[in-house]
């Protein structure tokens, strides 16, 4: 096996995945946690429920995908990128839950919390070189997260 067009664009798909992702729950780590519980989980609960599907499903795709690449810095990568997403996933079904106990001040905070670890652990894995999975140097004109994600 070696690598051609086909590992960089999905490399690439799974970076953009990712990136998405990780704006999401930045966004949502930037709630403030000791507002009210319904303005709190209007603020938080569209960023946990993509982490939970979102991170899951594309936790699967760069395993499919990583079994198409040969041992290398391009598999290296998928798989950091298949175990932060699955983690996020995790992350964001537990953190979910975590919304709907007595303790809402505490439950907040944890989730404040666990938002940040998330993202930050996500941003980790889709930042790496945009010419891992590629057979030769290409720009990358998708390599960053797309403007109306950011901020």
């Amino acid at each position: 096996m070696t690598l051609g067009a086909g590992s960089w664009a999905q490399a690439r798909s799974l970076r953009i995945a990712s990136a998405h992702l990780t704006a999401r729950l930045s966004r949502a780590a930037r709630c403030d946690p000791t507002q009210g519980k319904l303005r709190y989980g209007r603020c938080v609960l569209p960023a946990l429920r993509s982490a939970s599907i979102a991170g899951q499903t594309t936790a699967r795709l760069a395993a499919v995908v990583a079994v198409t690449i040969p041992a290398g810095r391009c598999r290296g990568y998928l798989l950091e990128v298949q175990a932060a997403n699955a983690a996020a996933g995790e992350q964001g079904a537990y953190l979910l839950g975590r919304l709907y106990v007595h303790d809402v001040a505490a439950a907040q905070r944890e989730v404040d919390i666990g938002l940040g670890r998330a993202a930050a652990m996500l941003a980790r894995a889709s930042a790496v070189r945009t010419a891992t999975c590629a057979r030769r140097q290409r720009p990358d004109v998708w390599g960053r997260p797309l403007p109306e994600l950011t901020g």
